[in-house]
């Protein structure tokens, strides 16, 4: 995936973000990274970051995974939005290296699996 440093830049190397998103880009993903477990303070459920894309119209999405309490609804579902962090969400675990991989092959999985 190119991102907009990329397409600026004109090397196409594809370098992740969020290394590559402006600072008001990254003010609104907060502290959310791939492979951290993070609280939404909206939908008062737990939810892991699996991907951080550049999009052409909303500048980022980010690909989450939902870990519901209840588990008998909505366990595994996944999404992608760009809801910006409020400043009532909370991180509930901070990514670790293991994390950040385990999350991208989930991603993968996932994206393998879509039409």
């Amino acid at each position: 995936m190119t991102t907009r440093a990329d397409d600026e830049s004109g090397t196409g190397t594809g370098a992740p973000p969020p290394t590559s998103l402006t600072r008001v880009d990254a003010d609104e993903l907060g502290p959310r990274r791939v492979g951290g477990r993070y609280h939404d303070f909206y939908w008062d459920e737990d939810y892991t970051v699996l991907a951080i894309a550049d999009h052409p119209v909303w500048r980022w999405v980010v690909t989450v995974e939902w870990h519901p309490r209840d588990t008998t609804r909505n366990t595994g579902q996944f999404t992608w939005h760009s809801t910006a962090w409020d400043p009532r969400d909370q991180v509930v675990r901070d990514p670790s290296d293991a994390d950040a991989a385990a999350a991208a092959a989930r991603h993968d999985e996932i994206c393998d699996r879509l039409p």
